[in-house]
């Protein structure tokens, strides 16, 4: 970490001959990953506000208007919903406000002035949506994006259009990394210790391209590979998120460079075969955090680079170290410097890349050999040469938790107490700037740098280091106690989370064995089928627009976009309605005939469009991808098996269970759940949108800007921007084209990318 840091030693004539301390170049990084964090808001903010009423409106499935009444909270800045009252607005017309402002804030942050201002309206909104989002906007990448969120506000520059010459935060830039590191080492370690026998056996993948929530078309071609094909890319999954998540934090920036590949390598082929919305799009983000504007220099385009002089700093900045504080200070004997020097010495030198490339292939050889053993079969087994061999896991559930319990302690340890010094360090140098006479601005940058510091180590970073003891029981013994509390305290900010993604693959059928007694893996996807019918007697299946139902429609290509309704539909079918009670609310919204609602829904294909079903019912069926003519798909015994011509691309099981029996309209059973989860069948004239302002006392809102607002004005201006019904296609193209009028200005001007 002090190579990084401690970038260079040389001599300056401005400070007579001694020795200054030079950090490494990241104001092009840092300009690129706030503004991209802004667009993962950004498309954020368009698919949760096309998706609002239908699913927290008046009409929706979980009204978020019944949820505040429910759970009262003070307002605050974690809490915008509080002032609703305040402005005279509706829920559902505060949501839309939020929604607006985050969208428009990102779009700004993105493509115009990336500053302190910008990204904290781009995160502010959405904390206060997650807080009434329910059930469906308790997603893990929901809570990494407001952590990311939070970092990004602190890490953009405090003036209103930055400066090129500015030097980032280097606490902030070590806490994304770190932040990355959480993600990617707590989803591997939870894989082998939820003790899941897919993990364990390598076989993973085999269930996980059919039964993820909504595969792409990729997906469908990935799960026809052979299974040692199949088993190394588990093997290959499990090395990138363990050992060479570790490498994020090295000291080395060509390790941690090639550690940052291998991430987004994985969320790239992650991104091909599943629809994530944003969430492979927010790591890789994170991922760029480890490389350097030299990186970045060699990937960018000639016609896009800057000029040489548009990148050298100004006389007298010392990057993000002053000369106040130093670590010459913690390091009387020079040790700390005579070790930077040396290894940048290597980096720098003619063959650093290959000496640290041979050091990392090295690393990842050992990591293969000491985690798995590979096993042959006789030549008995079919010709096919890939089919005699399998890989085994060489380690179990007890041994891992040993090895987490054993190494992670000295991995977290060290990180805290660099990341103090570092903070000691950074104060410091803006502290010197003060010195040095440079005016207003400099005291405005020292006062950031205190308060960044202070959260980073004083909130963030203890917050952070406490997440892992849902991994490891050691960690709960030697945090502090004051660890915990900051983490309970800080909790209404969603500053950090535990992350364990893909702990368990679903769907596993009863696999079975081949004939020569080997595992064979059976998909079984659970599946939940809607059906509606006017007489009880004949039903029509009412399908969705993205989850699995007609076997012939092919999967969609619908990230970044997040149909809600469609995930949480996955999750209700590993259980029970009892377990997903706004099930029963969806099926009482379509015989109620709500637009909200069936909007949600694949209204092309809906059945009902003239009047509502009398009855719907639900049924759970058994889906898995059709299979390509080959003779380890052969083996199973229940399988659709296609050619080449076919449009065939699921198999879905000829028996059904009964998820939830036939309800009828009205049914007084279902008044009586409705009423006890507080959710009562709205009046038409609640459920007009164009009545919304009608219906409110206008207030005066305090002058912005010296511009004065009342609520009503507000209020007409958001519900005209909700009556244009605008699509999330149509919010995406806004984010594309703003990005790609960035790069043409940017390139036409021949300045940096941003």
């Amino acid at each position: 970490m002090l190579s990084d840091t401690l970038d260079s030693i040389s001599t300056s004539p401005d400070t007579g001959g001694a020795q200054i301390v030079r950090s490494s170049n990241y104001q092009n990084v840092q300009s690129l990953v706030c503004r991209l964090v802004a667009v993962s808001y950004a498309i954020a903010y368009a698919s949760l506000y096309v998706q609002w009423d239908g699913l927290f409106g008046v009409d929706g499935l979980e009204p978020a208007g019944a949820f505040l009444k429910r759970n009262p909270k003070e307002a605050s800045l974690t809490n915008l919903f509080g002032y609703r009252k305040q402005f005279g607005f509706s829920a559902d017309t505060m949501a839309d406000a939020l929604c607006i402002l985050g969208f428009v804030s990102s779009i700004v942050a993105a493509v115009g002035p990336c500053n302190i201002v910008t990204m904290a309206l781009s995160w502010l909104p959405y904390i206060s949506l997650y807080g009434v989002g329910q059930t469906f906007l308790s997603f893990q990448w929901d809570i990494l994006l407001l952590e990311v969120g939070v970092l990004a506000v602190m890490w953009a520059p405090p003036r209103l259009f930055s400066s090129k010459n500015e030097n980032p935060s280097s606490v902030v830039l070590w806490m994304l990394r770190f932040t990355l590191f959480k993600l990617m080492f707590m989803s591997g370690v939870v894989k082998i210790q939820a003790n899941c026998p897919t993990w364990l056996k390598l076989t993973a993948l085999e269930y996980h391209y059919a039964t993820q929530c909504i595969p792409t078309p990729l997906a469908w071609y990935a799960h026809q590979l052979p299974p040692f094909v199949q088993q190394v890319s588990v093997a290959a999954c499990l090395v990138i998120e363990i050992p060479l998540s570790v490498l994020l934090l090295a000291p080395v920036r060509q390790l941690r460079a090639y550690a940052s590949v291998g991430q987004i390598f994985l969320q790239v082929l992650i991104f091909l075969t599943g629809n994530y919305n944003f969430f492979n799009f927010l790591t890789m983000i994170l991922a760029l955090t480890c490389l350097d504007d030299e990186y970045l220099a060699s990937l960018t385009p000639p016609c896009l680079k800057a000029r040489e002089e548009d990148s050298v700093q100004p006389k007298g900045e010392r990057g993000a170290n002053g000369a106040l504080f130093t670590w010459s200070q913690f390091d009387r004997l020079g040790v700390f410097s005579w070790v930077s020097k040396c290894v940048r010495s290597f980096e720098r030198g003619a063959h650093g890349n290959k000496l640290f490339g041979a050091l990392f292939s090295a690393f990842v050889a050992w990591c293969c050999k000491s985690l798995f053993a590979v096993t042959s079969e006789s030549s008995s087994v079919r010709a096919n040469a890939l089919d005699r061999h399998r890989v085994a896991l060489s380690i179990g559930v007890a041994n891992t938790t040993h090895m987490v319990n054993g190494y992670l302690p000295y991995i977290l340890i060290p990180f805290c107490a660099f990341m103090i010094l570092l903070g000691i360090d950074y104060v410091g140098g803006n502290l010197f700037a003060i010195s040095r006479g440079y005016k207003v601005y400099a005291f405005v940058r020292f006062l950031k740098s205190v308060i960044v510091t202070a959260v980073v180590i004083g909130v963030i970073l203890p917050s952070s280091c406490v997440t892992f003891v849902s991994i490891s029981d050691r960690i709960r013994a030697i945090a502090p106690p004051f660890a915990f509390d900051v983490y309970h305290s800080s909790h209404p900010w969603m500053v950090t989370s535990s992350y364990g993604l893909f702990r368990r693959m679903t769907g596993m059928g009863k696999d079975g064995k081949d004939e020569y007694g080997r595992h064979v893996s059976v998909v079984a996807r659970p599946e939940i089928v809607l059906e509606g019918s006017d007489d009880g007697k004949s039903w029509k299946e009412i399908e969705f627009q993205y989850k699995p139902g007609n076997v012939r429609r092919r999967p969609p290509l619908v990230a970044p976009h997040q149909p809600r309704l469609d995930w949480q539909m996955w999750f209700a079918a590993l259980g029970n309605y009892q377990g997903a009670p706004w099930i029963i609310h969806l099926i009482d919204k379509i015989l109620e005939g709500s637009k909200d609602v069936i909007a949600l829904l694949d209204e092309e294909s809906y059945p009902f469009t003239k009047k509502p079903p009398m009855y719907v019912r639900s049924q759970l069926y058994k889906y898995d991808f059709s299979r390509m003519d080959t003779y380890w798909n052969n083996r199973l015994e229940q399988a659709t098996i296609v050619g080449k011509a076919s449009d065939v691309w699921w198999h879905r099981s000829k028996e059904s269970e009964e998820y939830t029996p036939a309800l009828e309209k009205r049914n007084p059973s279902i008044d009586k759940f409705l009423k006890q989860q507080g959710w009562s069948r709205p009046s038409a004239s609640k459920k007009d949108r164009s009545k919304r302002c009608i219906r409110r006392k206008d207030k005066k809102i305090n002058a912005i800007l010296g511009v004065s607002f009342s609520s009503k004005m507000v209020c007409e201006a958001v519900l005209q921007v909700r009556l244009m019904e605008i699509s999330f296609s149509s919010l995406f193209s806004i984010i594309l084209a703003g990005l790609v009028g960035k790069m043409t200005l940017m390139a036409t001007s021949w300045r940096n990318l941003f």
